[in-house]
């Protein structure tokens, strides 16, 4: 039974003017047309890799039709064209499953891009699968699968650690409440990969179906459930690694949220930074909240800002810059009163504590224009993104850039 306990919930700043679009300086640009196969198709999140360039993988296109790893290289100079270049082709008679539509590829210490699919495999749930790029520039990237999935993957669960361990939140698990392993690179090339169930949860005091993964300092995993703990809301967890071997890992509730959902489940993808706060929006993509370390080792968890009337769907994690926070929408619920399709949008940090956060709508799309996945910053505060498709070419979809007011 859901618990009724509910807290004061702040709304985002209800300003007309911030309600609405900015103006054409924030340099809002299309940067490349997907086109037909053997082109990308149905883009995700895009990821920069050590080179400047930007990577992603597109669930559509490619020579055999079931998507793409793909580089998108900026122009020479001001006025040239953004240039694709399509590095694999997956293929499913190779076994490696249909990508779907928001994977977004993870670059390890290696450098090899890592990335998981949605479905298809062995067992019909997706895989793990490695892409190595060519020893030497215009050779073929190599992919090979680590590992076919039993259980669906919950999204975004790929993180990395230092080491090059991957580490994933499923369904499924010894109690079919979910489970979080890790697959450990070999000891030399061309070894199999180790796997590692390190935790499995039982749905009750330690939550129930993981759905987000985060990598803290010291190989610490954090992390969020569906369901469980003391409200049934789910919880925010922490994963300590053994510090001997063949010790088991440690699992640690760190909070138990008791937002209340009359209209349907909590949803919570959350990012953390340097400070140790988490940002999360939950509540079907309607509550933005901060979870942040006390004293004494609780957490708290604070409502920052309420999307109302309309709300918001999240289709990529947050991320903190200069204090503000950015994201995007998709086309799930109309953004702003602007009517459907999603948008890019800045959630301000307010001058004064316990004032609330102001939401500005950076960029608001045309229904077949939605962001499709994780957006992405460089360092000169440019944010890229891609959608999955467009008025003119809705198979497609086209990758752009935004170009943020100076100072943000």
């Amino acid at each position: 039974m859901r618990a009724m306990k509910m807290f004061p919930l702040l709304l985002c700043a209800a300003l007309a003017i911030l309600r609405q679009p900015l103006p054409a300086q924030t340099g809002f640009t299309q940067i490349y047309a997907f086109g037909p196969a053997p082109d990308a198709q149905q883009p995700g999140g895009l990821v920069r890799g050590p080179d400047g360039a930007l990577y992603g993988l597109s669930g559509r296109g490619g020579a055999y039709g079931y998507g793409t790893l793909f580089r998108l290289d900026p122009p020479a100079s001001p006025d040239a064209p953004w240039t694709e270049t399509v590095l694999y082709s997956f293929a499913i008679p190779g076994g490696n499953g249909e990508l779907g539509y928001f994977t977004t590829p993870v670059f390890g210490p290696d450098g090899a891009l890592y990335g998981i699919t949605t479905y298809d495999g062995t067992y019909g749930a997706g895989t793990a699968f490695q892409l190595q790029p060519p020893a030497s520039p215009g050779g073929a990237w190599t992919e090979t699968i680590l590992f076919n999935f039993q259980s669906p993957v919950a999204y975004p669960s790929l993180v990395i650690g230092s080491d090059g361990t991957l580490y994933f939140a499923t369904y499924g698990g010894a109690y079919g409440q979910g489970m979080i392993f890790a697959l450990s690179p070999p000891p030399s090339p061309g070894s199999p990969w180790t796997e590692q169930a390190i935790y499995n949860f039982t749905g009750t005091a330690d939550g129930s179906l993981p759905i987000s993964l985060l990598a803290g300092p010291k190989g610490v995993l954090y992390g969020t459930t569906l369901y469980g703990g003391t409200y049934n809301n789910g919880v925010l967890f922490q994963l300590t690694p053994p510090q001997r071997p063949r010790a088991a890992w440690q699992q640690t509730v760190l909070l138990n949220f008791f937002i209340d959902v009359p209209n349907g489940t909590p949803y919570a993808r959350v990012s953390l930074y340097s400070d140790g706060v988490i940002y999360g929006v939950f509540n079907n993509g309607q509550t933005l909240i901060q979870l942040q370390p006390a004293t004494g080792g609780a957490w708290t968890q604070t409502v920052l800002c309420t999307f109302s009337p309309v709300g918001s769907v999240l289709s990529s994690q947050l991320i903190l810059r200069h204090g503000n926070l950015y994201g995007a929408t998709d086309t799930r619920k109309p953004l702003g009163g602007l009517g459907p399709g999603g948008g890019l949008f800045e959630l301000q940090k307010p001058a004064s504590a316990g004032d609330p956060w102001t939401e500005v709508i950076l960029h608001h799309f045309q229904k077949r224009d939605s962001p499709s996945g994780a957006i992405v910053f460089d360092t000169a505060g440019v944010i890229y993104g891609t959608t999955g498709g467009s008025n003119v070419a809705p198979n497609s979809g086209y990758a752009y850039q935004l170009r943020l007011p100076a100072g943000n």
